[in-house]
């Protein structure tokens, strides 16, 4: 086993500075040619100057010898076609490593760790070890980044929150795509081929789901969040994260679900999920306190999804005009909920990006209301670790907004 053993010391690297391409090229160029300078270069994020007059860094005079650590040329007949494979090595690591997450990371985080894999990693290159250089390859790039998959955006928020630093969620579905009507794609396959575990809200609601995982990710680990007990769904609602109540629920699922998938990291999972759930409840109560002025207003919704989230907060939700995968309302349902709104004086009417926006336009004139957005689903919101809380304080803005403007 190539094995290495570091100080901080050893490495004086606490990030990676940027490459721009002449450089880079020149670099292949002179491992290709077998050239005796052979710098590991990592991209950075700009700005990072890592490497100083004080902090001086030669990391293949450094680590030229390391027969004990990666083992010694084998044969003297190996040696010619090792000096190709490592020449070949080389070039790989100078083409390879700008672009795979280590160098971001690293950038970003500088752990030690990993920063000490990549010097494993160089180690048995120059040693001529070419399968504990395979080895430390896999040692030094992210674990399982692709083997945890999420379904919706704000899941897949809750499931990074929980990964942390450790390695980043699959996002199946982007945008502002329908997941009741979701079409499948090729490229979600190979995910679910590739999954050992797959967040989702349940099968009543990414029904488009439900085949491929019984023939794409059979033995797969899949968590329907709405069967965790003590999940809220008033009226069978499922759009659970907006509740943050549930979501904490949910942090605490992903996490025994990531401990079981992944045990040596169970300690990690469990602690990473409390940092987060600590989270979602301080934003649940600064969300309250900014919707108490508007708990009295009365308002309507296009879509059934905000229904969890009225009843958390107590607000005053008349109705939807569509409910489950309908995405046109029904006449009645239009006559009935404007009568409805008008005769209580709705304050707002709210739309999604997902539908059209003509019968909600048509009920506020009715009503006499505002018209507004609002997106449960986070649709231009960046994926990762922050989206739901942006998503949910969007949210709390736009109500707000709308139904505080209404004397």
């Amino acid at each position: 086993m190539c094995r290495t053993r570091l100080a901080a010391t050893d490495i004086a690297v606490e990030g990676f500075d940027a490459v721009d391409e002449a450089v880079r090229k020149q670099e292949i160029e002179r491992a290709i040619d077998g050239g005796r300078r052979r710098t590991v270069m990592f991209a950075s994020e700009p700005g990072q100057d890592v490497i100083s007059p004080d902090r001086a860094v030669a990391l293949p005079d450094e680590l030229q010898h390391t027969p004990t650590q990666c083992g010694e040329s084998q044969a003297t007949s190996l040696a010619q076609p090792f000096g190709r494979v490592q020449r070949i090595l080389d070039a790989a690591f100078v083409v390879v490593a700008p672009t795979v997450e280590v160098g971001a990371h690293l950038a970003r985080h500088g752990s030690l760790v990993d920063r000490s894999r990549i010097v494993t990693l160089y180690r048995c290159v120059r040693s001529h070890n070419l399968v504990l250089a395979l080895v430390a390859v896999a040692l030094a790039l992210p674990a399982h980044a692709a083997e945890v998959v999420a379904t919706l955006k704000p899941i897949h928020s809750l499931t990074a929150m929980v990964m942390g630093d450790m390695a980043a969620p699959a996002l199946m579905i982007d945008g502002a795509a329908d997941p009741h009507n979701y079409a499948f794609h090729p490229s979600d396959a190979k995910m679910l081929r590739d999954a050992k575990l797959v967040v989702r809200v349940g099968p009543k609601f990414e029904t488009f789901l439900n085949g491929p995982l019984r023939t794409l990710a059979s033995s797969a680990t899949v968590l329907s969040l709405a069967d965790v007990p003590g999940m809220a769904l008033p009226d069978g609602d499922e759009h659970l994260w907006l509740d943050p109540a549930n979501a904490a629920l949910a942090l605490e699922a992903i996490g025994r679900a990531l401990a079981g998938v992944y045990p040596s990291r169970a300690a990690e999972y469990t602690r990473s999920a409390a940092l987060a759930k600590n989270r979602v409840v301080q934003l649940d109560a600064d969300l309250r306190a900014a919707l108490s002025p508007v708990v009295d207003k009365p308002f309507v919704v296009y879509h059934d999804a905000f229904r969890g989230f009225a009843a958390h907060y107590r607000l005053r939700l008349l109705g939807a005009l569509v409910s489950g995968t309908e995405h046109v309302a029904r006449a009645r349902t239009l006559t009935n909920l404007a009568a409805t709104a008008k005769s209580a004086g709705a304050a707002c009417v709210f739309t999604e990006p997902q539908f059209s926006p003509t019968e909600a336009q048509a009920l506020a004139r009715e009503a006499g209301a505002s018209l507004a957005g609002l997106d449960d689903l986070g649709a231009d919101v960046p994926a990762g670790p922050e989206m739901y809380f942006i998503l949910m304080r969007r949210i709390a803005m736009t109500l707000t907004g709308c139904l505080a403007a209404k004397q």
